[in-house]
């Protein structure tokens, strides 16, 4: 029997309209994952590195699969290069779609994502406040 692992994304564009990739991407998400949960379509201003480019949509969803991670991370990019994603597109401060694994079967993988608002907002919309 397959192992179903419990997955947290977060999923964010500020490109020309990021509203509706992130609203497409959750969709494309929904279809392929039974249990699919996202949260609201908000927008945040860029934070960190991104810190001074136009503001980001962004979603945080929740989901089970049985792929393994890397199997996963490899989908979510070639959803971020369909959407018209290039490795220019973070030095020009315009992401068309960005999906991260931020949570791994409880474990969280990218920690700084998880104190940003961006991601508190969604998790929060979830009802996922453990990570809080």
């Amino acid at each position: 029997m397959a192992v179903l692992h419990r997955v947290i994304v977060g999923i964010g564009s500020n490109a020309a309209d990021r509203e509706a990739a992130v609203a497409k991407a959750c969709a494309i998400l929904a279809a392929r994952f039974s249990d699919f949960r996202a949260s609201s379509i908000y927008t945040t201003p860029a934070e960190g590195s991104c810190a001074g480019a136009p503001d980001y949509c962004n979603a945080v969803a929740l989901f089970s699969t049985d792929a393994e991670c890397e199997t996963l991370e490899r989908f979510f990019k070639g959803m971020e290069t369909d959407f018209g994603r290039t490795p220019e597109c973070k030095t020009l401060g315009l992401v068309p779609l960005d999906i991260d694994v931020v949570v791994w079967d409880d474990r969280i993988l990218r920690p700084r994502d998880m104190a940003r608002d961006y991601m508190r907002i969604g998790l929060r919309q979830l009802g996922e406040t453990s990570f809080l």
